[in-house]
């Protein structure tokens, strides 16, 4: 066990850390892992208003995936079939099935929080905070053509788009 962990550590994990200075292996390979799920058949049925909720003993996080709004067409996640047609946004309809889902998991029992609840931003912050950081990350390009440049903008813009 202690030489599965190094060997991890060493190549895959943290291939470039000094771990071995902040870690005791051994003391690592003698504790027992917490387990902080249970099994279905470790999880409780509980009786609510004479009904039986096999999912009583259950706290679900649901993780409506991407943010809706005007942010969809930022971030490329909508469509509509005709002009005329509403737009189909990829964030709003899975934060849609989220709240669908979470009254029928609460109907079972189980005690369920979404990640998010409406079509803001979860994160405060913007892609204008991280642009910066993005920026420092892509090597200026050396040419100055006005197409190699737009194209690196756009990498920077994109790379804080998705730091967001």
């Amino acid at each position: 066990m202690e030489e599965k962990l190094a060997n991890e550590l060493s190549v895959r994990y943290a291939p470039y850390a000094a771990w071995e200075a902040q870690l005791d292996l051994e003391a690592i390979a003698e504790t027992e892992p917490f387990i902080w799920w249970r099994s279905p058949k470790e999880g409780s049925t509980v009786a609510r208003n004479g009904a039986v909720h096999p999912l009583a003993s259950y706290h679900i996080a649901l993780e409506p995936g991407h943010i809706g709004g005007g942010w969809a067409e930022l971030e490329g996640r909508q469509f509509r079939i005709a002009d005329e047609d509403f737009w189909v946004r990829e964030g709003e309809l899975v934060l849609e099935v989220a709240q669908r889902v979470k009254v029928a998991l609460i109907n079972l029992g189980a005690q369920v929080s979404l990640v998010r609840e409406s079509h803001h931003p979860v994160n405060p912050k913007t892609f204008e905070d991280y642009w910066e950081n993005a920026a420092s990350d892509l090597s200026a390009p050396n040419e100055p053509s006005l197409s190699v440049q737009l194209a690196h903008a756009h990498a920077v813009r994109d790379r804080a788009m998705r730091m967001a």
